[in-house]
């Protein structure tokens, strides 16, 4: 990629570059250098903890300024705004309630504010490495549980939510367990059994396929989790489905839930730890 010297660039060749449309990268700005994506809570304007992940992945890589740019069609002519790379400089950006972009000079990383509840961090390890502290994926699964909450009402937050999803992290926690995923059914046909949503035979037959899909792609796990949701896969080894065929030693319907109940509770306990 040729990148300018920016001295009178306008502000539709940074967008051009660098977005897809105003509210997710370009597929070909990503895929250079394998960048990867980030997910925060935004309401359209820089709060104090971006611009604290900005400055500090700017001034590891010794950036002293950042490019900004408003992404409206109709402002597309005006000419990309030199941010001093600072938090006290990044607090300065007047724009509220619009799209717009951050990258540093070289392209190497930038920030996506959107009006639509979310911005995104995107950049090559090196940059997320100091924007994103505590890990891309710990800081996907935090905006996984923001989207829980807020999804409902903003639905592009929740299919930004299911877009990106943490590549590495192993879940511990119901709460870190990502939407879609063969876990997540997993935990959901346990609760709906429990509250006599679902049969027995129904459960068991659902919960094994949502496993199987589990460890197809495979999900990681973290103990005392996975340790639980073997309980309930053990549990329904020894369940006959067809109650014709049950033989003394196998478990019934109540059993089942029992065990069933018992691995919620253990799984439960864990949020309080």
């Amino acid at each position: 990629m040729n990148i300018p010297d920016w001295g009178s660039t306008r502000s539709r060749h940074l967008r051009s570059i660098l977005t897809r449309d105003p509210w997710f990268f370009s597929s070909a700005w990503i895929t250079e250098k394998d960048k990867g994506v980030v997910p925060f809570s935004a309401q359209s304007t820089l709060d104090r903890n971006l611009i604290r992940r900005l400055s500090s992945a700017a001034q590891h890589a010794s950036h002293a300024f950042f490019l900004a740019s408003r992404l409206d069609v109709e402002r597309e002519e005006e000419p990309v705004m030199r941010v001093p790379s600072t938090q006290e400089g990044l607090g300065r950006i007047p724009w509220h309630g619009e799209n717009y972009i951050i990258a540093v000079p070289d392209l190497s990383g930038a920030l996506l504010v959107t009006d639509l509840g979310y911005s995104l961090m995107g950049g090559v390890h090196e940059f997320l490495k100091h924007g994103v502290p505590e890990g891309s994926d710990q800081a996907i699964i935090n905006f996984n549980r923001y989207a829980k909450r807020v999804g409902r009402h903003l639905p592009d937050v929740a299919k930004i939510a299911a877009k990106l999803q943490p590549s590495q992290f192993a879940w511990g926690r119901r709460s870190e367990v990502a939407e879609g995923t063969g876990t997540a059914e997993q935990l959901s046909l346990m609760t709906s059994f429990a509250n006599n949503e679902v049969s027995a035979v129904d459960f068991a037959a659902a919960w094994l396929r949502a496993r199987r899909r589990s460890l197809e792609h495979p999900e990681r796990l973290r103990e005392p989790l996975a340790r639980e949701l073997d309980r309930v896969f053990y549990a329904i080894e020894d369940y006959e489905f067809d109650p014709q065929l049950r033989e003394p030693g196998d478990l019934t319907d109540a059993q089942l839930k029992e065990a069933v109940e018992e691995a919620l509770a253990g799984i439960d306990s864990l949020e309080r730890d």
